[in-house]
């Protein structure tokens, strides 16, 4: 009898381990990645299918799993940052993401993480970025499989491809 108790707890530890699983698309009920993330909880999954999305600013609070379907595109219209992680255990993997914003004041990045722990950033592929993937004051991060490129022709007026600050 107490197997059978603690079989049941263990199965029910193991169900709530595992988030719902988010669609974002154009004919899904959520349309944006911001709007995905407001409704996620820690834990589940934001399945982004194939498309163009015009976003900025998506600030990641959650310790969510962010995956693209088909290399789904992400545009940031030369605006500003448009990944901001600021949660731990945040995987983000299968985007495109393109045209992010310029300053010479700012630190605009396609991904830029944040006072994070244990984060996987995978298998995307960065355009017309100023910093692809800047990383400040965070540990235990994974990077790897991604294409970084921009069309700068000087260190003076780009970012960098992937820069580290004050990281372990």
């Amino acid at each position: 009898m107490k197997e059978i108790g603690l079989f049941i707890v263990s199965l029910l530890c193991f169900s709530l381990s595992y988030g719902k699983q988010i669609e974002v698309c154009g004919s899904c009920e959520v349309t944006s990645i911001s709007q995905a993330i407001e409704q996620a909880e820690d834990g589940d999954e934001i399945l982004i299918k194939s498309g163009t999305y015009k976003e900025h600013s998506i600030l990641v609070n959650k310790s969510v799993k962010i995956q693209g379907e088909g290399l789904p595109l992400i545009d940031g219209e030369f605006k500003e940052t448009i990944f901001r992680i600021t949660a731990d255990h945040v995987s983000l993997s299968g985007l495109e993401i393109i045209n992010v914003g310029q300053s010479y004041t700012k630190d605009f990045a396609a991904i830029l993480v944040s006072k994070s722990d244990d984060f996987i950033i995978e298998n995307n592929v960065f355009r017309q970025v100023f910093f692809g993937i800047l990383i400040e004051k965070s540990k235990n991060g994974v990077i790897q499989q991604n294409k970084v490129s921009s069309d700068a022709v000087s260190q003076s007026n780009s970012g960098n491809g992937i820069h580290l600050w004050h990281c372990s």
